[in-house]
Formats: C-alpha cells, structure tokens, sequence
C-alpha cells in the first residue's frame, strides 16, 4: 500500500535526495518556472516572504531553501516541489 506524504514531508524528502542525489539540492528549475510565471525575482521574494538577494542566491545555486521555503515557492509558481528540482531546457 502505497502511502501519501504531507507537502511538508515530501519537501523535505526531495531535499535530502538533492542535497545527496546528483543536483546538489540547488533548485535547477527556479528561474524558468519562475519566468514562466511572469514574475521578477523581486515580485516572486514578495509573494514568499523572503528576500530578492535570496531568491538571486537560488537561482544562482549559492543557496539551497529550506523545506518551508520550498513549499512557499512551489504554491506560488503553482508547480509541484519537485518541479523546481528539475532543469528546464529553453529553447
């Protein structure tokens, strides 16, 4: 039986599988869902709560988020968490 895990549960698993799987834990996908979106990196630190300077570290993979971020991002980029984990190819 398969079991479902909370948001907040399947966040910080995806976390740990990025900090030691292959993408470092840094969120390859962020810049492009978040162009995708509309948003600046400005409009997209507002919606979360968090600062512009952090949002630029992310997606200059200086920074990795914590869990709690993590869910705040992908709700606003209305994407799974997973896909911030995801390099987009843009063509």
């Amino acid at each position: 039986m398969l079991t479902r895990q909370s948001p907040l549960a399947q966040s910080r698993r995806l976390f740990m599988e990025g900090v030691v799987g292959g993408n470092g834990g840094f969120l390859w996908g962020l810049p492009a869902l978040r162009r995708e979106s509309g948003l600046s990196q400005s409009q997209l630190a507002e919606a979360c709560g968090i600062s512009q300077k952090q949002i630029s570290r992310y997606e200059a993979f200086k920074a990795r988020p914590h869990p709690g971020t993590l869910k705040m991002l992908a709700q606003v980029l209305k994407c799974r968490i997973k896909d911030l984990y995801i390099r987009h190819i843009e063509e």
